[in-house]
């Protein structure tokens, strides 16, 4: 089979268009949920059926709870339980940790912007609740969230999504150097300026 055609063009090129910039966003995109799927042995899983304002967040252990260690900087073997376990048997349900995540561009920098929410899930740890039920139960675990460390979460994702490597390289195939810092800026945002137009009311205030 004779190959097609490759036509390579400036960075700088593509970025002045709008519609090759959108291009250019979506392979970003495809790249770090690679990375997020290599990421499911230890817990982690994409929001299925979700074509826009996209998610991942932690499922249980055996439909139980789900404890991590990692590392900071400055302390090892920090101990975080990302699902939760709440209520009890037969009504029992879990609270998930995850992050809303989207691909920004800032002057010349491309990035991955994020924010922490909760999915809330049924007996299996696993299968989101109805709409209604996580609006609900979102609402009032909004209240402890309030003074909750943002550096705390940041670092936390940080090292998770690049298993503790300064620098992490998303490329594939014939891109070798697609390199990805292994900590976050933060920055404090409005609640609306991420992922706007999402209708789900289970996430954490915003934090990138």
């Amino acid at each position: 089979m004779k190959e097609a055609k490759v036509r390579e063009s400036r960075r700088e090129e593509i970025e002045a268009d709008p519609d090759l910039a959108r291009v250019l966003s979506w392979l970003l995109r495809k790249h770090f949920e690679g990375q997020l799927r290599s990421l499911h042995g230890r817990g982690l899983m994409l929001e299925a059926e979700r074509r826009t304002n996209r998610r991942a967040y932690f499922f249980g252990e055996r439909s139980g709870s789900r404890l991590l260690v990692y590392d900071t900087p400055a302390k090892r073997s920090v101990e975080r339980e990302v699902v939760k376990q709440r209520g009890e048997r037969p009504r029992v349900w879990f609270e998930n940790e995850g992050i809303a995540y989207e691909i920004a561009r800032l002057g010349s920098l491309w990035g991955v912007r994020v924010k922490p929410f909760y999915m809330f899930t049924g007996p299996d740890a696993r299968t989101p609740l109805p709409g209604y039920a996580r609006t609900a139960k979102a609402t009032r675990r909004m209240k402890y969230d309030r003074n909750q460390s943002v550096e705390s979460d940041l670092t936390f994702w940080a090292r998770f999504v690049s298993q503790g490597a300064p620098v992490l390289n998303l490329g594939r195939g014939p891109i070798e150097d697609l390199l990805l810092e292994g900590a976050f800026v933060s920055l404090d945002v409005p609640e609306e300026g991420l992922i706007d137009g999402d209708g789900d009311k289970d996430q954490m205030p915003a934090r990138a």
